[in-house]
């Protein structure tokens, strides 16, 4: 089981500072205008340059998870990003004075397992020219980054302790979160016609379906016939669409497919995506996933969530006490 709770607006930053990935280049961008100044923490300077970086970062982060930022939150969004970079350096100023240092071997580790990630010499450059920067300053910020990072899993992450009793209590009182419905593994051969095409192109997918459907009869393999005639993408599984369950496909396929016993094929089913024949794998009845089959999955999230909470008390109290001066954007 996967859990995917919301996080907080207040623990944006945090979230960031955890999850954002160590090739992060906020900190080295090198033209002229990317060079003004949009706070200072401690004498350190934070550029325009970086605060657009980190915000491109995080929008792709956010279309990638198929979400999107209205033009209308951006400017909210940036200002929550702009305290994320004030943190992130507090916390690096913190972790020097802590005696957290990383020595050249393991930066330069981190280096060329980053660099080598890319498929080629060419598509790295061309990363360090889209960000205007040297691979000097790239290196310099991720030395920042996995500073930073070591920090919060010494000083932080190391000292929660989440014990079985407190994911037990955990899945005490969330116990909806893991209960699952009625599921069906079906399988399916497609013949495809769109809901407005003519009676003419209608006869001829519904002629193409029942000459299948006289093959499956006449004892022919579904699974090969999916592969052979199905025009969904799953015919290269051999028309597999895997546990569904109910409201997840369209009515008529749905009834069809539920109605079923394990092993059975169902008569033509014609839905808006054309024609269809099912068959059932199996089945699983509605049932409550057991506390040790996600009692790990629980203390991994009750441990993340305790290391967002603690991350954002500790940087509040960092800059209570530190000198921060934020500029208008338009200084």
């Amino acid at each position: 089981m996967r859990l995917n709770w919301k996080t907080t607006p207040r623990l944006m930053l945090v979230t960031l500072l955890m999850f954002l990935t160590v090739n992060s280049v906020s900190l080295a961008a090198e033209t002229k205008t990317a060079d003004k100044k949009i706070a200072v923490v401690d004498d350190v300077v934070i550029t325009m340059a970086e605060l657009d970086y980190v915000t491109k970062r995080y929008q792709k982060n956010v279309q990638e998870r198929g979400g999107n930022i209205p033009e209308k939150s951006v400017t909210g969004v940036r200002s929550n990003l702009l305290e994320f970079l004030i943190g992130q350096r507090l916390l690096f100023l913190e972790s020097g004075k802590s005696g957290i240092a990383i020595d050249d071997q393991m930066l330069e580790k981190q280096y060329l397992e980053i660099k080598n990630s890319y498929p080629g010499k060419e598509e790295f450059n061309k990363m360090l020219q889209e960000h205007n920067l040297s691979e000097a300053a790239w290196k310099k910020d991720l030395l920042i980054t996995i500073t930073v990072k070591q920090y919060i899993d010494e000083k932080i992450i190391k000292q929660l302790t989440i014990t079985e009793e407190d994911a037990k209590s955990f899945y005490d009182k969330s116990i909806e979160k893991f209960k699952q419905p009625e599921q069906v593994q079906a399988s399916h051969i497609l013949i495809n016609v769109d809901a407005t095409a003519d009676e003419k192109k209608k006869e001829e997918a519904l002629s193409t379906i029942k000459g299948i459907q006289k093959r499956l009869q006449q004892g022919e393999d579904f699974a090969e016939l999916a592969k052979e005639k199905s025009q969904c993408p799953s015919a290269s599984r051999g028309g597999d669409l895997g546990y569904f369950a109910r409201k997840k496909m369209v009515p008529s396929f749905e009834e069809a497919a539920f109605s079923l016993a394990p092993g059975k094929i169902s008569d033509i089913v014609e839905t808006r995506f054309g024609y269809h024949l099912i068959k059932v794998v199996d089945k699983k009845p509605a049932d409550t996933i057991a506390f040790d089959d996600v009692k790990e999955s629980i203390q991994q999230y009750l441990r993340a969530d305790s290391a967002k909470k603690e991350i954002a008390a500790h940087v509040e109290k960092l800059m209570k006490k530190a000198k921060i001066e934020r500029f208008p954007a338009s200084s």
